[in-house]
């Protein structure tokens, strides 16, 4: 009876999953992220006796790639790594022999494939563990494998942002455009299924922006006191829908005889001109004269254009500081007509705001001449700055570089505002950079920067945004992109001209062999993981004649 309990005891002890002593695993051993994201997977010893080891991880570079290894330095102080493509060569070593369960260190491991893919995580030959007097410790090696999914890692459906009109508003000005952000912080936004309606119909909105950010921007006929009601769908590039719907209501249609402006309140930047009309809700009326004021030291009206559809016979006198403007019909007029257009220009460098009121003298009359008691609704003219720098010429020279983090190309935009360049930005993290890179004056309106491609960047063509700001704070971040192409290098082509093993490499080569410059991973010609060694310079001279080919 003992041993039937002891024989089954045994059993789920056996049946319990633990590492192999001498034994290399991966945890996870089986790891998975979507498209352009990364994940982590710790590589782990368990052994007896262990003083130092090297590890040869291989895996398809056109699935995945390994961006960063983290050595556990509490346990391995001492180690190094080498990156190439589809391969890591890393090392470490314990201070005093270790037996038990220890992690080496994390690979971060970066999907790079838009479709699913899965690819081996092997540890290949070259793989070994020592103990402390360096003898050879047989171990067992547990491979694993890592599934570049699309939607694997993204389940969290787009959004949207900046509405303008914001939800809820109300005596929104009828004039307004409808803008809209739809954004997605992971696989992107599909731009094809973007659906706006407005008021229960689908409309066609201009859409600027890249995956990550699209910008809506909608010009609609509205009535006035309407209740806009405004419904966005769409989906990321992994299949997570969203939807959204709000509503904002429009100003009221002015009362009947009133002269007002449209937009009642106007604002340009200095030295520019924007339009303002003036309108007249009246009954019976025939014709009318307006005696309008404002600031000569913020504004000065420029031009005056009168309706003459519906007003053929009028004037203008322009004083300093004030319009007289008399106007009339042939037949008298029921309704809500434009009298005409007033071209504002802003003359103050530093912001000002002045009233446009409608002064002493300003009159409606019917038909016949006689008065017609109106309400006179005044505005304002603000001279500011709202509007954005302009951002062209986006140029990058040379167009396309190499990824290899040495490489360098320069950036170039032209950036220009009346009121002055606050900052210019680029965003490099597509590449490896900064998302707010600077680019600095580099002559007349041109903003420049240098940057590289770090190794880990798949090839391709690049749109990196520009983000350039005045110093009232305007910017505009998703207008303008400058393109870059990645490419590949070849093996040979040291100094990266496009020449395999010309006289320029081979010089490299010799001057890296002998440490006269650091020699990196291109210089690894056999890939053996040494670096510009004897093998690698007799290989170098060997293509440069012609033996061999690289």
């Amino acid at each position: 009876m003992n041993k039937i309990v002891l024989s089954i005891l045994t059993l789920a002890l056996l049946a319990v999953p633990v590492a192999a002593q001498n034994s290399v695993y991966l945890n996870p051993q089986h790891s998975s992220e979507s498209y352009c994201n990364t994940t982590e997977v710790g590589v782990w010893v368990n052994a007896a006796n262990l003083g130092s080891g090297q590890i040869n991880l291989t895996y398809n570079p056109d699935c995945a790639n390994v961006t960063k290894w983290t050595r556990n330095t509490t346990n391995f102080p001492m180690g190094g790594e080498s990156h190439y493509a589809g391969r890591e060569w890393i090392t470490f070593m314990a201070l005093d022999q270790l037996t038990g369960d220890y992690m080496v260190g994390t690979l971060t491991i970066h999907c790079v494939h838009e479709e699913e893919c899965t690819t081996p995580l092997a540890f290949a030959d070259g793989s070994k563990l020592f103990d402390e007097g360096g003898s050879e410790i047989s171990a067992i090696w547990v491979d694993g494998t890592f599934e570049c999914s699309e939607d694997s890692g993204d389940t969290e459906p787009p959004y949207t942002t900046g509405h303008d009109p914001a939800p809820d508003a109300t005596d929104v000005p009828i004039e307004t455009n409808i803008m809209v952000h739809v954004r997605d912080d992971r696989s992107g936004v599909d731009n094809d299924t973007i659906v706006m309606t407005v008021g229960g119909d689908a409309v066609i909105p201009a859409i600027v922006g890249d995956k990550s950010d699209y910008k809506l921007v909608h010009d609609h006929e509205i009535g006035y006191g309407q209740v806009v009601n405004v419904t966005i769908d769409a989906s990321d590039l992994a299949g997570n829908a969203m939807h959204d719907a709000y509503s904002f209501t429009i100003e009221s249609a002015p009362p009947e005889n009133t002269v007002y402006l449209k937009p009642q309140h106007s604002s340009t930047r200095y030295c520019n001109t924007t339009e303002v009309e003036i309108w007249v809700n009246a009954t019976n009326q025939g014709s009318g004269q307006i005696n309008l004021t404002y600031d000569p030291g913020c504004a000065n009206v420029t031009k005056w254009t009168r309706n003459t559809t519906n007003f053929p016979m009028g004037g203008e006198s322009h004083y300093a500081g004030r319009e007289w403007i008399t106007f009339m019909a042939l037949d008298q007029l029921t309704g809500d007509y434009m009298v005409g257009t007033l071209t504002i220009h802003c003359v103050h460098e530093e912001e000002c705001t002045t009233p446009l009121a409608f002064a002493d003298g300003s009159k409606l009359f019917d038909e016949g001449g006689s008065e017609i008691l109106a309400i006179w609704v005044d505005g304002t003219f603000g001279c500011s700055d709202t509007i954005p720098p302009s951002v062209t010429n986006p140029t990058a020279t040379p167009t396309s570089i190499v990824a290899d983090g040495i490489q360098t190309a320069q950036l170039n935009v032209t950036a220009t505002d009346p009121s002055g360049i606050g900052f210019v930005t680029v965003n490099l993290s597509a590449i490896g950079g900064s998302a707010v890179q600077a680019m600095e004056p580099s002559g007349g309106d041109t903003y420049s920067t240098d940057t590289t491609a770090s190794v880990d960047t798949p090839p391709g063509t690049y749109c990196l945004y520009v983000n350039a700001s005045d110093v009232f704070d305007n910017y505009d971040d998703t207008s303008v992109c400058i393109e870059l192409e990645l490419v590949k290098y070849a093996k040979g082509d040291l100094n990266h001209n496009g020449q395999v093993a010309d006289s320029a490499d081979v010089a490299m080569m010799l001057s890296a062999s002998v440490g006269d410059i650091d020699a990196t991973s291109e210089y690894d010609l056999n890939d053996n993981s040494q670096n510009a060694d004897s093998a690698d310079v007799a290989m170098m001279l060997s293509a440069s004649v012609g033996d061999i080919t690289l």
